[in-house]
C-alpha cells in the first residue's frame, strides 16, 4: 500500500507540474504534434502514390509494349496483328490490340465559354484485354448508338467542369456525342507535345471503338499502333526484338518506334515524380520534425532547469538523487507523450489533405492512402526520445553539482557570461535597459542557438518551397517569351498530314477570313544522336524569311546559306555537345502517301536557343534540304486578322478539312502555368504550419524567459520601470533571435532550392530546364514567418507581466 501511495503522490505531483506549466506543456506538445504528424504524412506520399499507381495500372491492364508507326503512316487493319502472329512471340503475349491514334481539334464550348483545344482520337476494338478504360462518369460508347459516339478523357472534363455526357465538334466540323468521361492508363497524367504535365485543360483525348475512330479520321480500315500486354515472366526485350523483325519484314517501307511501359510519359511521370517529390518531401518532413524536436528539446530543458533550485533544496535535505530526478523526468515524459498522441490526429488530418492533393493532380482508379504506421513510429520515436533527453540532461547536470550551487539561480548561478564579452564596450543609446536584449541573446548562446535553429528550419521550408514555385514561374515565363517573340498574338495551326507548300489545305488556312499573316514550317518527331547518347526532340524547319517568329539564339545562330541546327542548352548538356559539333538526326522521310521511313542524317550544331524546353530543336531551309524534307510543311504560324480574335481563328479553321489542331503558341506553357497555380494551396498551408511552429517556438522561449526572469522583472517594476518598457525589451530580444534565424534559414533555403533544381528536378522533369529564381514575395514570406511572427510572440505573455506578484517574486531566501 505504501508503494501505491508513493506512486499516486508522484502522479499527482506530475499532474500539478503540468497544470502549473500548462501553457508551455500544451504549446510544446502541439509543436511536437505538428512535427511528428507532418513527418508521418509527408514521408508517406511516395508509398501511397506507388501503391496507387501499381494497383491502377494493373486494374486497367496497361500495355507492356507499344509499336507505333512513324507519324503520318498507317497500315491496313490486321497487318500488325498478323506480324505478331508470325513473330514467334505470340505465346508470351497475354493480350494485344491494334489501334488508330490520330490528332484532331476539339470544340467543347458551352454557353458563355469557348473551349477549343487540340486533341487526339484513340480507337481500339471493344473488349480488348489491354489498356482498359475506367468509367468515372456516364458510360462507354458503342457502335450501335445511331451516330458517332466517343468517351471523353476525365481530366479534361474535370478541368472544364463539363457535364457527364454531351456533344463535341471535331476538326472538319464533325459533330459527335460523348457518352461519358473515363480514365485511361496512358493518360493518368495528361501529357501533350511540349508539356510533361499540366496538359489536362488544353488537350482533349477521345476514346472510340475502332470503326468509329477510323470514320472520324477519314481512314477506314487503317491502323497505326499495336499494343501488347505480356504474360508474367515474359522477356520484354526478346518479345520486342521478335515483333520488330516481323514488322520490318511485313511493312518494309514503313518505319516504327517501340515504347516500353516504363517509357510511357504517364507511367514515367507518376513513378519518377513520386520518387523526386518524396526526396523533396523527406527534406521538408525532416526539417519540420527537426524544428519541432529540437525546439522541444530546448524548451523542455529550460523548463526543467527552472526547477534547479528545488532540486538543490532536495539534495540539501538528503533526498536521494533518483527520487529528485523523477519529477522533472515525469514532466518531460508528459510533454513527449502528449505530443506524440496529438501527432496522431495531426497526421491523419495531414494524410487526408495530402491524399486530396494527390487526387487533384493524379486522379487514379485505385487510391491507396492508408496511415503508414511504420513511418509514424519512426517520427514518434524521435518525438519521444529527444524530449526525454531534454529532461535528462539538465537534471543530470543539476545532480552533479553541490546543493549550494544548485540552489543559486539567475545571474549568480551562471558560470560565465557566455558571449556577452563580445559587446563589452558597446553602449546602445537608451541606457542599461536598451542594452539588455542584446546581452541576453549573447549570454546564453546555447539557448539562443537552439531557438535560432528551430526558427531557421521553419524559414528553410518556406524558402525552398516558395522558391521552387518562383523558379517554375520564371522558367515558364522564359518559355512564353520565346514562343511569342515577334508576335504576342501568334497561333499555330497543325495539319493532319504533311503537305506541299502549295496544297489546297495550306491555301484554305492562308485564305481564311480570320487569318492575317502566316508562316509555314515543318515539325517532326526526331531523335538526336551523339555517340551513345540519344534525345527525342520536336525538330522544326524554319524558313529563311521569318515574318512572324523565329527562335532566339543565346549562343551561335541559325545561319543562312548552309545547314544548321539550333538546340536547347539542356539538350546540349544531355548530348555532351557544343556549337560546332555534329550530331546524327534520326527523322522520318515520306515513302508514299501514307508511309514514312526513318533515316539518319548528320547536321552541325550551329547555336543554342533560349527556350528552357529541352525537346525543341530547329533547322533552316538548307537543313531541310539535307534532311530530304524540302518543300514539305505540316504547321503554319498565323496571327488573327485586324478586328478578329484567336477564338475566331480557331472556330473558322476547326471546320476546314485537314486541320488537326489550332492553339496559341504559348498554350502549353499557359496550361502548365495554370496547373502550377494549384501549388499555391500547398504553399499557403505549408506557410501557415511553418508560421504556427515559429509562433509556438517563440512563445515558449518567451514564456520560459518570463519564468526565469521573474525576479529581474519584479526588481525593475519595484524601481519604477513600466510594463511596456519591459515588454519592449522582450520584443527586441525576440526580433534579434528571429532575424538571426531568418538569415540562417534563407541561406539554408537557397542551398535546398539549388539542390532541388540541379539534382532533383532534372530526374523528374528532364525536358524542363528550370531557372533558379526567388521572387521578392518569397523573401517577404520568410521575413513574416521568421521575424514578424517571432517578434509578436512576446505579446502573448503580456498578461503574466501585468500580474507579477512583486512581494512574492522578491521574497527568496538563498
Amino acid at each position: 500500500m505504501g508503494r501505491l501511495r508513493r506512486q499516486r503522490l508522484w502522479l499527482r505531483w506530475a499532474a500539478r507540474d503540468a497544470r502549473r506549466h500548462r501553457f508551455q506543456v500544451l504549446s510544446i506538445a502541439l509543436l511536437l504534434a505538428l512535427g511528428v504528424g507532418m513527418f508521418a504524412a509527408m514521408s508517406s506520399m511516395a508509398v501511397w502514390r506507388v501503391d496507387s499507381a501499381d494497383s491502377s495500372f494493373a486494374a486497367l491492364q496497361m500495355h507492356d509494349l507499344r509499336f507505333s508507326l512513324v507519324e503520318g503512316s498507317t497500315a491496313p487493319e490486321g497487318v500488325l496483328r498478323s506480324a505478331l502472329a508470325r513473330s514467334g512471340a505470340r505465346a508470351d503475349v497475354a493480350a494485344g490490340a491494334e489501334r488508330l491514334v490520330t490528332s484532331t481539334q476539339v470544340d467543347a464550348s458551352t454557353r458563355g465559354r469557348t473551349i477549343i483545344v487540340p486533341g487526339r482520337i484513340v480507337g481500339t476494338l471493344p473488349g480488348a484485354a489491354v489498356d482498359m478504360l475506367d468509367v468515372r462518369r456516364g458510360s462507354l460508347p458503342s457502335t450501335g448508338t445511331g451516330g458517332p459516339a466517343v468517351a471523353l478523357e476525365y481530366n479534361f472534363g474535370r478541368a472544364h467542369s463539363l457535364p457527364a455526357a454531351g456533344a463535341l465538334t471535331l476538326a472538319g466540323g464533325q459533330r459527335v456525342a460523348y457518352t461519358g468521361q473515363v480514365l485511361a492508363p496512358e493518360y493518368f497524367v495528361v501529357t501533350a507535345p511540349g508539356a510533361d504535365f499540366g496538359a489536362e485543360s488544353t488537350f482533349a483525348v477521345l476514346f472510340a471503338p475502332l470503326p468509329t475512330a477510323q470514320a472520324l479520321a477519314g481512314q477506314p480500315g487503317r491502323v497505326n499502333q499495336l499494343v501488347l500486354r505480356l504474360r508474367p515472366g515474359a522477356d520484354a526485350a526478346a518479345v520486342q526484338a521478335q515483333v520488330s523483325r516481323a514488322l520490318r519484314a511485313t511493312i518494309p517501307a514503313t518505319g516504327f518506334t517501340v515504347t516500353a511501359r516504363a517509357k510511357e510519359p504517364a507511367h514515367r511521370m507518376i513513378y519518377k515524380d513520386a520518387e523526386g517529390d518524396q526526396q523533396m518531401l523527406d527534406i521538408f518532413a525532416f526539417l519540420m520534425l527537426a524544428a519541432a524536436t529540437f525546439a522541444a528539446f530546448n524548451l523542455i530543458s529550460r523548463t526543467v532547469e527552472a526547477q534547479r533550485r528545488e532540486i538543490g533544496i532536495g539534495m540539501a535535505l538528503g533526498v536521494p538523487p533518483r527520487t529528485l530526478a523523477r519529477r522533472p523526468l515525469l514532466l518531460g515524459a508528459q510533454i513527449a507523450l502528449l505530443g506524440v498522441l496529438l501527432g496522431i490526429p495531426v497526421g491523419l488530418a495531414a494524410d487526408a489533405w495530402l491524399a486530396g492533393v494527390m487526387d487533384q493532380f493524379f486522379p487514379l482508379p485505385v487510391v491507396e492512402s492508408a496511415f503508414q504506421t511504420g513511418v509514424f513510429v519512426r517520427g514518434a520515436v524521435l518525438g519521444l526520445l529527444l524530449p526525454l533527453a531534454a529532461a535528462v540532461i539538465p537534471v543530470w547536470r543539476a545532480l552533479r553539482v553541490p546543493p549550494i550551487d544548485a540552489i543559486q539561480v539567475g545571474a549568480r548561478a551562471a558560470r560565465s557570461s557566455g558571449l556577452a564579452w563580445l559587446v563589452k564596450g558597446l553602449r546602445i543609446p537608451g541606457g542599461a535597459l536598451s542594452n539588455l536584449p542584446l546581452r541576453n541573446v549573447l549570454r546564453t548562446p546555447r539557448r539562443t542557438i537552439m531557438t535560432l535553429l528551430g526558427i531557421a528550419a521553419v524559414v528553410t521550408i518556406v524558402m525552398a518551397m516558395a522558391g521552387t514555385i518562383d523558379s517554375f514561374d520564371a522558367t515558364l515565363q522564359a518559355s512564353r517569351n520565346e514562343a511569342l517573340a515577334g508576335s504576342t498574338r501568334r497561333l499555330t495551326a497543325d495539319l493532319s498530314t504533311v503537305q506541299r507548300r502549295d496544297s489546297a489545305t495550306v491555301r484554305s488556312v492562308t485564305d481564311a477570313a480570320s487569318v492575317g499573316a502566316s508562316q509555314p514550317s515543318l515539325r517532326l518527331a526526331s531523335t538526336l544522336v551523339a555517340g551513345r547518347r540519344k534525345l527525342d526532340v520536336a525538330l522544326e524547319t524554319v524558313a529563311d524569311r521569318r515574318p512572324l517568329w523565329q527562335p532566339t539564339a543565346a549562343t551561335g545562330t541559325l545561319p543562312s546559306g548552309r545547314p544548321g541546327l539550333l538546340i536547347a542548352r539542356r539538350a546540349a548538356d544531355t548530348l555532351h555537345v557544343t556549337v560546332g559539333d555534329r550530331v546524327q538526326v534520326v527523322h522520318p522521310v515520306p515513302t508514299g502517301p501514307r508511309t514514312f521511313r526513318l533515316v539518319r542524317t548528320a547536321l552541325p550544331v550551329t547555336g543554342i536557343h533560349t527556350s528552357p524546353l529541352r525537346f525543341l530543336a530547329y533547322t533552316n531551309s538548307e537543313g531541310a534540304t539535307t534532311l530530304h524534307l524540302s518543300g514539305l510543311i505540316n504547321r503554319l504560324s498565323v496571327v488573327p486578322a485586324a478586328g478578329r480574335s484567336a477564338d475566331d481563328v480557331k472556330a473558322e479553321l476547326l471546320r476546314r478539312p485537314g486541320i488537326a489542331a489550332v492553339q496559341g503558341a504559348a498554350a502549353t506553357t499557359d496550361a502548365v502555368d495554370r496547373t502550377m497555380e494549384q501549388f499555391n494551396e500547398i504553399l499557403a498551408v505549408t506557410v501557415m504550419i511553418a508560421a504556427a511552429m515559429a509562433l509556438l517556438i517563440a512563445f515558449n522561449a518567451t514564456a520560459i524567459n518570463t519564468d526565469e526572469r521573474t525576479r529581474e522583472h519584479a526588481t525593475m517594476f519595484a524601481h519604477g520601470v513600466s510594463v511596456p518598457r519591459v515588454m519592449r525589451g522582450e520584443i527586441i530580444e525576440a526580433l534579434l533571435i528571429g532575424t538571426l534565424g531568418t538569415i540562417v534559414g534563407v541561406a539554408a533555403g537557397h542551398a535546398v532550392l539549388t539542390w532541388i533544381l540541379t539534382s532533383n528536378m532534372p530526374e523528374t522533369m528532364p525536358d524542363l530546364g528550370l531557372v533558379n529564381a526567388v521572387a521578392p514575395g518569397t523573401y517577404a514570406i520568410a521575413v513574416a514567418a521568421g521575424i514578424l511572427v517571432v517578434g509578436v510572440a512576446p505579446l502573448l505573455t503580456l498578461h503574466r507581466l501585468q500580474r507579477t506578484d512583486l512581494s512574492g517574486s522578491l521574497r527568496v531566501v538563498e
